[in-house]
């Protein structure tokens, strides 16, 4: 990950705890620390147009009292795509990916708690 804006954001994705797989090859629009990151896959690294556009995502951040708020909108090119995204598990996949951000969080906070969890816990495969 390239964190400015125009930089490169690419991801792999494993459906079932297996290989990793290309998932997203995306652009950085906004990078603002601790606060908020907004990115594309209709643009690429260095404000180059994608072949494929499917999305932007808006990722914001607030103090909360118990940690910290995080707040995803999505937004797609129509509804066809909106609905697509849904259909291939949209809330699933970006809720397991905020349990997991969540959880790393939390280790790196408490480096015990950490300690107590399996080796799968602790490379986040399992809750």
């Amino acid at each position: 990950m390239d964190l400015r804006p125009g930089g490169s954001l690419l991801t792999q994705i494993s459906d079932d705890g297996g290989q990793f797989v290309p998932h997203i090859n995306g652009c950085f629009l906004a990078i603002d620390d601790l606060e908020r990151i907004v990115f594309t896959n209709s643009l690429v690294g260095g404000w180059r147009p994608a072949e494929e556009p499917f999305m932007t995502a808006i990722i914001t951040l607030k103090d909360h009292p118990t940690g910290t708020e995080y707040v995803a909108h999505v937004m797609h090119r129509s509804t066809a795509d909106r609905d697509m995204h849904e259909e291939m598990g949209f809330y699933d996949g970006w809720g397991t990916v905020t349990r997991q951000l969540a959880e790393l969080a939390e280790q790196r906070a408490d480096p015990k708690a950490n300690a107590e969890r399996s080796p799968q816990q602790r490379e986040g495969n399992t809750r």
